[in-house]
């Protein structure tokens, strides 16, 4: 799933893209949802490489809020657009997940040149 958040990488280069990415996970049967985190070079149609990050886990019924963090090195050969995607991994039958932003904490997704 597209989470909405995207960086624009404007030129050639080595950047580094990071985010603080607020997951929250509730379910009430099955077990032991998690959420999955990635980039997503949408330029190419494609991930980027090792940027698969844990977003959430919970083993509790009542649900889980937490924040992940990502911070990834990348080069690009020009102008490229970066999203975040989320998947829900789940063996359930009703869960619900979400990115948010809210005043617990907030979600950004950023990035600086390094070279």
């Amino acid at each position: 799933m597209d989470t909405g958040l995207s960086v624009a990488l404007p030129s050639a280069g080595t950047y580094h893209i990071y985010g603080n990415i607020a997951c929250n996970i509730h379910y009430t049967s099955g077990t032991f949802p998690f959420i999955k985190l990635k980039l997503y070079n949408s330029t190419d149609a494609a991930d980027v490489t090792n940027s698969g990050r844990l977003g959430a886990y919970t083993g509790s019924s009542t649900g889980t809020y937490q924040a992940a963090s990502m911070n990834i090195t990348v080069t690009v050969t020009g102008s490229k657009t970066i999203k975040l995607y989320a998947a829900r991994v789940f063996d359930g039958t009703t869960d619900t997940q979400s990115i948010v932003s809210d005043s617990n904490a907030k979600t950004v997704l950023g990035f600086y040149r390094v070279g």
